[in-house]
């Protein structure tokens, strides 16, 4: 019985999905590359996401990071064409990595309270109001003070 790599037997079966495999893996070896390329601290938030028509497009953790990428992208872009012989790529993107909000920040979902200074100033404005419903609609601000009560 011959055996077969799972690359082979993808190959044969899923053409699109083996063309994604080899895609990951030149993307992986790129980004082995870059980071030889990059001071170690600025290799550690940086990646490389993607390679189209000629523009490198890579991938950092903040404008921070963006911005000392920026610094170093001529230098960058010279040592992949001359040291690692990759002349197809003309240009270098960066872009600042979007992440989610994370999963332990809170949002309140109540509003804030408010100043018992502010409380008065809203009920003496709704003392001379003379609009019965803005009146009424200053009361119920003035209400939100937990120090004030009507």
């Amino acid at each position: 019985m011959r055996y077969r790599s799972f690359k082979q037997v993808l190959a044969k079966q899923f053409g699109d999905f083996s063309r994604l495999l080899d895609k990951a893996q030149e993307l992986r070896e790129l980004n082995e590359i870059v980071h030889r390329f990059l001071d170690a601290e600025l290799g550690l938030h940086c990646e490389v996401a993607n390679v189209r028509s000629g523009c490198l497009i890579l991938i950092v953790d903040s404008a921070s990071w963006a911005t000392r990428l920026r610094y170093e992208l001529t230098n960058l872009l010279d040592r992949l064409r001359y040291e690692a012989r990759l002349f197809q790529i003309s240009s270098v993107q960066c872009f600042v990595r979007k992440r989610p909000l994370r999963k332990n920040a809170s949002i309140s979902k109540t509003a804030p309270a408010l100043s018992h200074e502010n409380a008065k100033l809203f009920y003496a404005q709704a003392a001379e109001e003379s609009d019965a419903d803005l009146a009424e609609a200053l009361r119920r601000l003035a209400k939100r003070s937990k120090a004030i009560s009507d």
